[in-house]
């Protein structure tokens, strides 16, 4: 039974490939405990899977994720997500399930905050005691775990995305693509999007249009963004929209792709970045120089990113990463085959 918290375009990206990734390999019978949203759907129509009513956050979610599990008593139970992950080893049923894996997916509880910080070293060391295997999708993420434990528990098992994209054509949202720097996502306080704001407030005029798109995870995160735009004088630049099909070709189309993290795993958006041959801005964090290397360009401050906009002849192109990205990848379905064949023949 593989858990996420709620269908939020990066962890359930990897819930999605995995259930997939499972169903061909074969042996296993695969399910999904998600609280609903429009992406459940492109689960495989072959996967059974529970919708929670209420977030898992809640008393009644959290309820009712223990009875799924209790009555499912899943051999492998994989938690995505940290809310996952520590709600369900802390108050989860224990004696009904196999083996546990956790993925962090690398979202910290609160920002960059010393109480944050706490947080995350608490749970993280609840977790590694009650966690059979923690995943980890990124070499940054793995030497962080490995600080904490340094056993074979801790295990590098990156995300699959597609080894190869097409780029089809897309009907431009207003504003135009070509014109557009585009901030992919979804909003939560971890994608650190008020950078964004600020910046293009520091910019000249006339200023290129910003749109803003992903899942809203946090209405009030948006709701302080938009209110931000307004403060900042740059209302009229920036545009706020949801989850948008086709996002590996708006990517390309873009003028700019800007990935403000404060922290991440191995972002999906940001290796579907790469396929897509985008001119991309990215937070200096390490998994994105682990997945950028020199290409693109970095920043951490609004006024480091408001220098990068404003410079007209540079170019940012992540092209390059596609021939490692592409070996990246091969090696990462090697290492995720062995691992599930591996765990397939202990539980026979």
């Amino acid at each position: 039974m593989l858990v996420h918290s709620r269908p939020t375009r990066g962890g359930f990206s990897a819930v999605v490939s995995q259930a997939a990734e499972l169903t061909a390999l074969g042996g296993f019978e695969v399910s999904v405990l998600v609280q609903d949203g429009d992406r459940v759907k492109e689960l495989p129509p072959t996967v059974d899977h529970v919708v929670l009513t209420r977030p898992l956050a809640s008393l009644r979610g959290l309820i009712q994720a223990r009875r799924a599990i209790a009555k499912s008593r899943p051999q492998i139970l994989h938690l995505h997500g940290r809310q996952a992950g520590f709600l369900l080893r802390l108050l989860g049923p224990r004696n009904q399930v196999g083996t546990v894996l956790y993925t962090p997916h690398g979202t910290p509880w609160s920002g960059g905050s010393t109480r944050g910080f706490l947080m995350t070293e608490i749970s993280e060391r609840i977790l590694l005691r009650r966690t059979d295997s923690v995943l980890c999708v990124s070499r940054a993420e793995q030497a962080d775990w490995t600080r904490r434990d340094g056993s074979p528990r801790i295990v590098f098992f990156p995300n699959l995305v597609l080894a190869s994209v097409s780029i089809p054509p897309v009907a431009d949202p207003v504003p135009a693509l070509n014109s557009t720097v585009l901030v992919p996502g979804g909003y939560n306080p971890q994608k650190r999007l008020e950078v964004v704001i600020e910046a293009l407030a520091l910019t000249s005029a006339p200023r290129r249009p910003v749109l803003f798109c992903g899942s809203v995870d946090d209405p009030a995160y948006r709701d302080r963004l938009i209110e931000l735009a307004r403060l900042r004088g740059v209302e009229s630049n920036v545009t706020f929209a949801q989850s948008i099909p086709g996002i590996t070709s708006m990517m390309h189309h873009a003028h700019l792709v800007v990935l403000p993290s404060y922290s991440e795993g191995m972002p999906i958006v940001g290796q579907e970045a790469i396929l897509a041959g985008a001119n991309v801005l990215w937070s200096s964090i390490p998994p994105h120089h682990e997945l950028f290397a020199d290409s693109g360009g970095s920043f951490w401050t609004a006024e480091e990113l408001a220098q990068l906009l404003e410079k007209q002849s540079q170019t940012f192109s992540v092209t390059e990463r596609q021939g490692w990205l592409e070996a990246f990848q091969l090696d990462a379905r090697g290492r995720r085959e062995a691992f599930w064949v591996g765990l397939r023949s202990r539980h026979g």
